[in-house]
């Protein structure tokens, strides 16, 4: 399987990511020691499913 480019990176965003790009340094390097700065509306690296648009906004209440 192949790996995901990382956050940020152009590669990434030319697959639909939706991370920050500056505040993952372009996807170079992980922007601090806990890992990558994730967009919860990514569709590449978001969590899968968690997170609905609805026409009142953003929804998480279907969340385990």
């Amino acid at each position: 399987m192949a790996e995901l480019p990382n956050p940020g990176s152009d590669a990434a965003r030319a697959l639909g990511c939706l991370c920050p790009v500056l505040d993952n340094n372009h996807g170079r390097w992980l922007p601090w020691q806990g890992g990558w700065i994730i967009s919860a509306r990514c569709p590449m690296h978001g969590p899968p499913g968690w997170l609905k648009e609805t026409p009142e906004g953003l929804d998480i209440s279907d969340r385990d």
